[in-house]
């Protein structure tokens, strides 16, 4: 997961407007770490590539309140 993350997430979010590209990590505790569903969008997005120009780029990657 740590590989998929650091090497999507700029294929991913490159052009993102709502945050641009996240920043690096190293997954170490899933209950914190998986909290924003970034690395889960980044492995989907490396097996299912189609999502990312219908979904995942319009994800929030630096959310600023709860809601988002």
């Amino acid at each position: 997961m740590n590989d998929m993350y650091s090497n999507f997430k700029d294929r991913i979010w490159y052009n993102n407007v709502k945050g641009g590209v996240p920043n690096s990590r190293w997954l170490v505790n899933f209950d914190y770490d998986l909290l924003d569903c970034l690395v889960l969008a980044a492995c989907h997005g490396a097996y299912c590539p189609f999502l990312i120009s219908t979904r995942l780029i319009d994800l929030y990657t630096k959310p600023e309140t709860l809601s988002r």
